[in-house]
C-alpha cells in the first residue's frame, strides 16, 4: 500500500538518521491520532443534538438512505485517497452502527 506523506522520505536514509525520523512520525501520527479523536468528539456531539431534535419534532431517529450514502462517501474518499476498502467500510460501519444505536436507544428512553 502507498501513503501519501507531505514529505518525501529520503531512500538512502542513513541508519544514524532513521530513529529519529521515526520518533518524528510517530510524533506526528500522535498528532493525528489526537484530532481524530477530537473530531470523533465533535461528530458525536452533534449526532447527539440531532437525535434530540429528531425526537422533539417526532421524526425518525435516522434515515437509511443518508446512513447508505455516508458510508458510500465515506468509503469511496478512502479508497480514492489509497486505503484499503475493508479498513474503510469497517471504521464508517462501527461509527454508524453506534450512531443509529443511539439514536433509537434515545427513542425508546424518551417514550
Amino acid at each position: 500500500m502507498t501513503m501519501r506523506t507531505e514529505t518525501s522520505l529520503n531512500k538512502s536514509t542513513s541508519v544514524e538518521r532513521l530513529p529519529g525520523d521515526v520518533a518524528q512520525c510517530a510524533s506526528r501520527i500522535d498528532d493525528i491520532d489526537r484530532k481524530i479523536v477530537n473530531l470523533l468528539l465533535s461528530r458525536f456531539e452533534l449526532s447527539r443534538h440531532i437525535g434530540t431534535l429528531k425526537v422533539q419534532l417526532g421524526a425518525e431517529p435516522f434515515d437509511p438512505n443518508r446512513v447508505r450514502e455516508q458510508k458510500a462517501y465515506f468509503v469511496s474518499s478512502c479508497v480514492r485517497g489509497g486505503l484499503d476498502k475493508r479498513m474503510a467500510a469497517l471504521v464508517i460501519d462501527a461509527i454508524l452502527e453506534q450512531v443509529v444505536s443511539e439514536r433509537i436507544s434515545r427513542l425508546t428512553l424518551d417514550k
